[in-house]
Formats: C-alpha cells, sequence, structure tokens
C-alpha cells in the first residue's frame, strides 16, 4: 500500500510518535511518502512531495486536529483517495485517536476499515473567488470587516426568498462542519451521512432568527443590503476578501471526500467523548 503522510504543523514533543508511527506501517509492507514538513524529522533519502499528492497514493495519513484533515482535503481534492485523521490536535472530530499505532497500522493494512462519503460544500461567485479549489468539507461563513457594524444578508433557497439576517455574518455548513463553528453559533449536530446543509447566522440581532436545516440538493442564494462594501468569505481555514455588490451562490460539489473509519470508531462515542455530551451522574 503506498501511503503518503501529510501535517501542516509539527510539534516537536510528536517527533518520536511519528516516528513509531511510521515504523508501524512500513514494518507491515507500506510504502511512505512525506510532505515536505517532514523534512526535518526524516533523512533525506526518503520520498518528498509538496502541493501535489504522489501518484499511486492509495491513502493519505493526515496527522494534526481536524484543521489539518481540512487542508488534507485540499490535498486530495477531487481524486477519492481515502484520508484517515490522526489526532495530534486538540479535538478531533475527524482525526481518530492514537493511542496504539500498531492497532492502527494493523487495521489499515488489513483494509479492516469503512470509508465515510463525506459532502462537500461549492461556491460559485461572478468574480471566480477560490479559484483553484472553490470547495469546503466544513463550511462557507461570511464575515464583516468592521466589528462595529452588522451586515444584512438577504437568503434565498432554490429562487425563493428565506429570510433577511442582520448579524455579524452567516454560516452554511455540511453536515461535518455541524460540530464546528456552525454549532458554536446554536446550530444542531447533524450525523455525518444526513442529506442536509445548515445555515447559521452568527450573533444575529433578531430574537426571531434560528438556525435552519435544507435539503442539500437546494442552491442557497447569499446576497447584501448594503452594497460597496468588503466583506469577509471563508471556505474552511482559506479566506478572501469582496466587495458585497454580488452575489454567491452556494450548493453541493460534485464530488465526496472519503473519510476513513476504524473499527473501534463511531460518531455517536465521539460526540459523547468529545463533547462531553449526556454526562450526568444519573448515567
Amino acid at each position: 500500500m503506498n501511503i503518503a503522510l501529510y501535517s501542516r504543523k509539527l510539534e516537536p514533543k510528536n517527533t518520536d510518535s511519528i516516528r513509531n508511527l511510521v515504523l508501524a506501517f512500513q514494518n507491515r509492507g507500506a510504502n511512505i511518502s512525506f510532505h515536505q514538513h517532514f523534512h526535518a524529522i526524516f533523512s533525506s533519502e526518503v520520498s518528498y512531495f509538496s502541493d501535489e499528492l504522489p501518484s499511486q497514493t492509495d491513502l493519505v495519513l493526515s496527522l494534526g486536529g481536524d484543521g489539518t484533515v481540512l487542508e488534507t482535503a485540499m490535498l486530495v481534492k477531487t481524486s477519492g483517495i481515502p484520508v484517515l485523521g490522526l489526532n495530534f490536535g486538540k479535538m478531533g472530530f475527524l482525526a481518530a485517536q492514537n493511542d496504539s499505532f500498531d492497532e492502527i497500522a494493523e487495521a489499515i493494512m488489513q483494509r479492516q476499515y469503512s470509508l465515510e462519503s463525506r459532502s462537500l460544500i461549492e461556491l460559485k461567485t461572478p468574480n471566480g473567488m477560490f479559484q483553484n479549489h472553490p470547495f469546503a468539507l466544513n463550511d462557507i461563513t461570511i464575515l464583516k470587516k468592521d466589528r462595529a457594524s452588522m451586515i444584512g444578508v438577504h437568503v434565498s433557497v432554490n429562487g425563493q426568498r428565506l429570510s433577511t439576517i442582520w448579524a455579524d455574518g452567516i454560516i452554511v455548513a455540511t453536515p461535518t462542519g455541524s460540530t464546528g463553528y456552525s454549532l458554536s453559533c446554536g446550530g444542531p449536530i447533524a450525523f455525518p451521512d444526513s442529506p442536509i446543509f445548515i445555515i447559521s447566522p452568527i450573533a444575529p440581532h433578531q430574537l426571531n432568527v434560528r438556525p435552519v436545516v435544507v435539503p442539500d440538493h437546494a442552491e442557497i442564494e447569499l446576497s447584501f443590503k448594503e452594497k460597496n462594501i468588503q466583506f469577509a468569505a471563508t471556505l474552511d481555514s482559506r479566506t478572501e476578501w469582496f466587495d458585497s455588490n454580488i452575489t454567491l451562490k452556494v450548493k453541493k460539489a460534485d464530488f465526496q471526500f472519503s473519510l476513513v473509519r476504524l473499527p473501534w470508531e463511531n460518531f455517536p462515542e465521539n460526540i459523547r467523548k468529545k463533547l462531553q455530551w449526556g454526562i450526568d451522574i444519573r448515567n
């Protein structure tokens, strides 16, 4: 099996763990390619890559937290190459715990895992924002530039006006992104295979405005009350500024992200453990 190793930030404290992880896979016959970030840890004799994955890559190991997995989605793009996130970060909804590298390597090399197909959001704009990859695994957010003012966002779904929201911004999240920024803004938690998008206002100045769930086959349009103002659009961790004269269109991407799940993992357990949901002395 040809495995590519990616991480965006390598903490010195994790050096020995990363070496042990690589050894666990190599001992089972895996061919490892390293992203250039690993140059300080491994000798120059190994294979490195930067912006493009090596050809014939079968699987990508993403070492870090959820942010690293989101960046890895940028790396695999539309290829469908499966990604296993290993949690070297904080919470890690998308990344597995790294308690036993031998067990993880054995499960992967024996193909004892499942694949979850995660939907992505595509952003369409008249000015071609995010030209290289106008997609997001978690969410798209629209944020004001001036912290002292609100923005008015006209929201339409399939050409039908939904509402005008006055807020600090607005989020359109996938089910994967439901445990991210959308959750912080009062949005619901969605199971990963739910065919939905979640529209959540950020600090709305309207008591009657709440997050809303729409089917993921819908096209969402966002236009703006005030014109000639600079707003920020983010796709996961990437940001571009745009003029409020344009209309943004959000739809489901025509490809999916393939996330590896190990046999001992499941979404309800992740919710209970990582959000400490239902922690109660009576339970």
